[in-house]
């Protein structure tokens, strides 16, 4: 995995096989105040760095969605796409195209 490539003071390109990003459009610059987008960028440093302890990492996407995204990080084994839906009925969010009952089990 190579570095992140600087295209201009203002846009960077992770790799070859991805678009330009405005590093303005980056969440954590949109933070109330400094210190608050400081503190999500470490956490989110810090959620990235502890990936590398798992094996393979689920993520909700296809390879025809983010080709390049998932030939940068190998890790990612694709599962989507998971679609959700907001039950009125019941209120409660599920998936779509979920026939079974949902097992729960694993949750304890």
């Amino acid at each position: 995995m190579g570095g992140v490539i600087l295209t201009t003071k203002e846009t960077i390109q992770i790799s070859l096989s991805m678009v330009e990003m405005n590093t303005r459009n980056f969440f954590w610059f949109k933070m109330r105040d400094k210190i608050e987008g400081k503190i999500m960028f470490e956490y989110v440093r810090h959620c990235c760095q502890s990936l590398n302890l798992a094996e393979w990492w689920f993520c909700n996407t296809t390879h025809e969605i983010e080709p390049g995204a998932l030939s940068f990080l190998r890790k990612l084994l694709p599962i989507g796409p998971l679609l959700r839906s907001y039950d009125n009925k019941i209120g409660i969010t599920k998936a779509i195209g979920q026939y079974w009952e949902e097992d729960l089990s694993c949750m304890n």
